[in-house]
């Protein structure tokens, strides 16, 4: 706490709070310290300081938010089923309870839109008739056959 100044008239001691001593930059390990008495220049090692407490008032601070550029990660997860029972319907509000917890729902949000759901009737469905026309020649066949039979064992009788 106590300077020593060497000047041109001798050595003069002074405590440093009576000039007001206060480190202004330090390049390095040189330290310039501003006094009432004029400026020093000091080596972190011939002050052999030793800081005892930092003490710092953080004033404005501005922020600007830019663009954030980065890459999107692909999150995948597997769920299991969760299942709900619907407990209270109140409006178009539902409440449904889950092994989660409680959920309530907004129906009215929840829109379905029926006709959106395009399922034409008059469109052909595609139908493999081929087992059909099979089934049609082989009906034909046994028909065929029977009336033959009928008449060979009408012939046979008379």
């Amino acid at each position: 706490d106590i300077a020593n100044i060497d000047t041109d008239l001798g050595p003069v001691m002074t405590k440093l709070d009576s000039i007001d001593a206060v480190i202004g930059s330090m390049y390095g390990d040189v330290l310039i310290i501003n006094t009432t008495i004029g400026t020093f220049e000091a080596t972190l090692d011939d002050l052999d300081a030793t800081i005892t407490s930092v003490e710092s008032t953080v004033g404005d601070i501005d922020d600007v938010t830019g663009l954030i550029a980065g890459d999107v990660i692909e999150i995948q997860t597997t769920l299991g089923t969760i299942t709900g029972n619907i407990t209270d319907i109140q409006g178009s509000i539902a409440t449904i309870e889950t092994d989660l917890g409680t959920v309530k729902v907004d129906l009215a949000t929840a829109k379905t839109d029926i006709a959106a759901v395009e399922t034409d009737v008059n469109d052909n469905l595609p139908v493999d008739m081929l087992p059909v026309w099979i089934a049609v020649v082989l009906a034909l066949i046994a028909a065929i056959g029977s009336i033959a039979g009928v008449f060979i064992i009408q012939r046979k009788i008379a």
